[in-house]
């Protein structure tokens, strides 16, 4: 597996994953969605040899676009918002292992599990003494994650926020988008017979 899990494809991503479990950094619970994730998407859109495909400089967000024309009768863009951002947690959680040989850290849960299962490494500061703040938060900047948003148009937005946002962030954001929207111009409506007739009376 050690060798295997080096290499910038699905199957290095997998065995990644599995190896994660088996050396105790995360549990079963942590990391089936991301391997769920990493199947289903890949799958979808390349076939059964999906586990082949070369994850170098790979274009997520094509992906996931292709993803939702594939498989989105099958899915909610509920799910497929969700699928992507796990996919993305895990393939950025595998490239800092490539690049630094260190695992992500994993936040323990308490005794009841939280309602979003997959893991979430900690974020720059939070991390114990003895592993200084050294590993990014998985999603670029420190404490972002991209969430991709498919539109109805067809294409991917992608949205860099934090994994949790307080009440009134969120009602500024949504007034902000609101200030995006297209909105359709009312028609005139027509004059019927009887408004004619009138006017013409006048």
């Amino acid at each position: 597996m050690g060798a295997v899990m080096q290499n910038k494809t699905v199957e290095g991503l997998l065995a990644y994953c599995d190896w994660l479990v088996d050396k105790g950094y995360a549990t079963v619970a942590q990391v089936d969605p991301w391997r769920t994730a990493t199947r289903k998407v890949f799958e979808a859109v390349e076939g059964e040899d999906y586990v082949s495909l070369d994850l170098s400089g790979i274009d997520l967000a094509d992906y996931l676009a292709r993803f939702q024309t594939l498989a989105g009768s099958q899915y909610k863009s509920e799910s497929i918002l969700t699928y992507g951002r796990r996919l993305r947690n895990a393939l950025d959680a595998h490239e800092h292992y490539l690049s630094t040989g260190r695992p992500p850290t994993f936040r323990r849960g308490g005794s009841s599990p939280k309602k979003e299962d997959e893991a979430k490494p900690k974020a720059a500061g939070v991390a114990p003494a003895q592993a200084p703040a050294q590993t990014p938060s998985v999603g670029g900047g420190p404490g972002l994650v991209e969430f991709p948003f498919p539109l109805r148009g067809g294409q991917m937005a992608q949205l860099r926020l934090p994994t949790r946002l307080d009440k009134s962030d969120v009602d500024r954001l949504s007034a902000f988008l609101r200030t995006l929207q297209a909105e359709e111009q009312p028609q005139i409506p027509r004059r019927t017979g009887e408004d004619e007739g009138q006017a013409l009376a006048a």
